[in-house]
C-alpha cells in the first residue's frame, strides 16, 4: 500500500498516512480529518483549539528549522527562507495537524508520497516530505501555515501536574524513549492510576486449534 517493500519498514506506517485520500475515498464526506500520533493524550474537546477553517488551510505544531533533515529534505535557498520567516511560516510537526478533505490537500498528500517513495530514509518517517510538499503548495500556503499555527496548545512531555491542563496536546515526543517510558508520562497527564489496565493477551493454543492455525 505504501510502495514499500516488506524488508523495508522504516517509516511504512508512516507512509499510510500520506495516502489517506487514496486507501478512503469516502474521507471527503467528513468535514474535518485530524491526525494524532499514538502517544498523544489530548485534554480538551478537538474542535474548540482547532478553530474554523477553510479547506485551504491545516493546522499545524510548527517546530524545527528549515534544512535540518527531521523536518525538510528539499533544500530551501536563503530567498526562499526569508520569504517564509517573513510570514511567519516555519516547518511543523506531522505528529499532530488537522485540515478539512479537499483536493487541494489531496495533491498536497499525493506529492509527499511521491518523494517518500523515492526517499524513505531522508527524513524522520514522513515528516520532512509532507513538511515540504505543504510549503511547496500554491502562494497562499505561505500565509495560511503562519497564521493558522497553534504553538499554545502544544507541549511535549514530561509535565508537572499541576500544568496537567495548561495545554490541550501532551505529545511523549521522543524516538529514543521505550514505549513503557511514554506510557509513564501519558498516564501522569490523563492522571490514570499506574498500570491499571492491561493489553489483553491471546489464550493458549490447544489442539483444537490446530486445524486453525
Amino acid at each position: 500500500l505504501d510502495g514499500l517493500d516488506f524488508r523495508n519498514m522504516r517509516g511504512s506506517a508512516a507512509a499510510l498516512k500520506l495516502r489517506i485520500f487514496k486507501l478512503y475515498p469516502n474521507v471527503y464526506k467528513y468535514d474535518l480529518v485530524v491526525f494524532l500520533d499514538a502517544d498523544i493524550v489530548v485534554t480538551q474537546d478537538v474542535p474548540s483549539f482547532i478553530g474554523d477553517i477553510d479547506r485551504e488551510t491545516m493546522v499545524v505544531i510548527p517546530e524545527g528549522e528549515f534544512n535540518d533533515m527531521r523536518w525538510t529534505v528539499r533544500k530551501w535557498n536563503k530567498t526562499e527562507v526569508s520569504k517564509f520567516k517573513a510570514g511567519g511560516v516555519r516547518p511543523f510537526s506531522t505528529g499532530a495537524f488537522a485540515f478539512r478533505p479537499s483536493r487541494y490537500f489531496a495533491a498536497i498528500f499525493e506529492r509527499a508520497h511521491a518523494n517518500f517513495k523515492k526517499k524513505p530514509a531522508a527524513t524522520v518517517y514522513e515528516q520532512g516530505h509532507l513538511v515540504d510538499a505543504a510549503l511547496s503548495g500554491r502562494g497562499n500556503m505561505l500565509n495560511v501555515l503562519g497564521s493558522i499555527t497553534r504553538t499554545s496548545v502544544h507541549q511535549i512531555l514530561p509535565c508537572p501536574p499541576d500544568r496537567r491542563w495548561q495545554f490541550a496536546i501532551w505529545h511523549a515526543a521522543n524516538n529514543n524513549w521505550p514505549a513503557w517510558r511514554k506510557q509513564d508520562l501519558m498516564e501522569q497527564v490523563a492522571n490514570w492510576t499506574k498500570r491499571n489496565f492491561t493489553i489483553p493477551l491471546c489464550p493458549p493454543k490447544t489442539n483444537d486449534d490446530k486445524d486453525n492455525v
